[in-house]
């Protein structure tokens, strides 16, 4: 028999030969419930997809897959897509994606989607190329427009994801398969994701990135996220929770109800050369492109606790609104917040800024910054050249009920940056502040330079002040404890 007659019509259980490789040509189908023991075996699978799961209750263990440009592809095709689990296998020589998942139906939902004791490692061994994710999941990934997919139930647990890779894992609610289509996700959510005991290295962006908006994600949101007990090097940043942060279009009213960041250590690397930072929470973000707008998005409930981080730029992040680029052409960010916050019993170790805590962070980037001096092929660092007009407006975005106590930070530049709005670059900031129910207390700083920036605007270049910008008086205030 040979190896492809193996693996058609698959149902009921299959057993592997013992370590044998098994050299295949074409995608093999899960379209029924089945178990495969791989009990080692190796699938050599140069095709797009290795194995492409369509149906409920399949169970895959102990097999390495080599060479298919996405190992493994969950997919959804309509109604619920039920209890798949992934166990003691190996994915390697992926140039897309380790493991890809989603539904490319509406009224979707896939529940119960368990990897555990896996290992990843992709294709690129020094420079990526292109975009690849090791673990890649939403709850629709879809070449039409799609609405009220769920991803209910995802488990990532004991495993060893290596990159090379964009994003080690990356979670949101809605991907368009084309590119060249504007395809749109409508009421599509993430729920109750955990992500536990995980050794995550290589990613040259994000570490663990969950996002409850990209590019036309609809009043879309994520739910009940907890990343705990994980190890992960830092290419940009670590650990990322973010609600609106569309790249191009509209953005309004997605949300992100409960994260978790508990018990991980988190440590910088050389390896991209950008300022790190560990973890990041935002609420409305604008990311690379110019002319995007994020209305009235939200992330709560978040609690970041127990966390050791170490060697990087940026310890924890929390901002109500972001962009990475102030572009001359228009934007807008108005409305979005962020809200009850718990940061506790957390440890930095020689992280030049312990705590960033913005209403509104615009970092607008000139060829002249030492960024731009060091990274002058980097396409998205225009020069500005008019800086009479102000067409990025930044408003009424804020931090609320937020307490930070008893971390203990040893080795830094900066014990706080926080600010109403904090910009440099081309913007006008108005009414953005960090105000309400507010308490950062018993930290303890020691070996450090004990800089603090504090105040209600902190403004560079040709940023504009509005009016309206406001700090809470407890950063100015704090008692020093060392």
């Amino acid at each position: 028999m040979s190896d492809i007659m193996l693996f058609s019509d698959l149902r009921g259980e299959l057993i592997l030969d013992k370590g044998r490789t098994y050299e295949l040509t074409e995608t093999i189908e899960l379209n029924k419930p089945v178990h495969i023991n791989g009990q080692g075996a190796t699938l050599y699978i140069p095709a797009m997809v290795g194995l492409h799961i369509t149906s409920s209750d399949v169970t895959v263990e102990n097999l390495n897959i080599k060479q298919a440009s996405t190992s493994i592809y969950i997919e959804n095709k309509g109604g619920i897509l039920d209890n798949i689990t992934l166990r003691d296998c190996h994915f390697d020589g992926y140039r897309v994606a380790g493991i890809m998942g989603g539904a490319s139906e509406s009224d979707c939902l896939c529940k119960n989607i368990t990897i555990s004791g896996c290992s990843l490692q992709s294709a690129y061994k020094e420079k990526l190329e292109g975009i690849c994710n090791d673990i890649f999941f939403a709850a629709a990934i879809a070449h039409k427009n799609v609405g009220n997919a769920v991803l209910d139930g995802l488990n990532i647990q004991n495993c060893e994801i290596h990159g090379l890779s964009t994003c080690n894992v990356f979670i949101l609610p809605g991907i368009s398969q084309s590119l060249s289509v504007d395809i749109s996700f409508t009421e599509c959510a993430v729920k109750n994701i955990m992500i536990d005991k995980c050794s995550l290295t290589g990613a040259n962006d994000t570490s663990i990135a969950i996002q409850a908006n990209l590019i036309n994600n609809i009043r879309c949101g994520a739910e009940n996220v907890v990343v705990t007990n994980c190890a992960a090097d830092v290419g940009i940043t670590g650990i990322s929770a973010s609600s609106g942060s569309p790249l191009k279009g509209s953005c309004y009213g997605s949300y992100f109800r409960g994260f978790k960041c508990i018990g991980n250590t988190i440590y910088g690397s050389s390896r991209v050369g950008e300022e790190m930072s560990a973890v990041n929470i935002s609420a409305g973000e604008i990311d690379y492109y110019s002319d995007a707008q994020c209305y009235d998005s939200y992330i709560r409930d978040v609690e970041i606790r127990d966390n050791c981080i170490h060697d990087c730029e940026r310890g924890i992040n929390v901002h109500a609104a972001y962009s990475i680029i102030d572009a001359e052409e228009a934007g807008r960010l108005e409305g979005n917040f962020v809200e009850n916050v718990v940061i506790e019993n957390n440890h930095l170790k020689d992280v030049d800024t312990c705590f960033m805590l913005l209403g509104a962070w615009i970092d607008g980037r000139r060829l002249d910054w030492h960024l731009g001096n060091e990274k002058k092929t980097q396409f998205w660092l225009p020069r500005f050249e008019d800086h009479s007009k102000t067409s990025f407006v930044v408003k009424n975005n804020y931090i609320r009920s937020l307490r930070c106590e008893y971390n203990d930070c040893d080795g830094y530049k900066n014990c706080v940056l926080a600010s109403g709005a904090y910009a440099r670059g081309n913007s006008l900031m108005i009414g953005n502040r960090i105000d309400e129910d507010i308490v950062f207390q018993n930290n303890t700083f020691v070996n450090g330079e004990d800089h603090i920036k504090v105040a209600d605007a902190i403004l560079e270049d040709w940023v504009k002040d509005g009016g309206g910008n406001k700090v809470s008086e407890v950063f100015r205030n704090f008692k020093w404890k060392s």
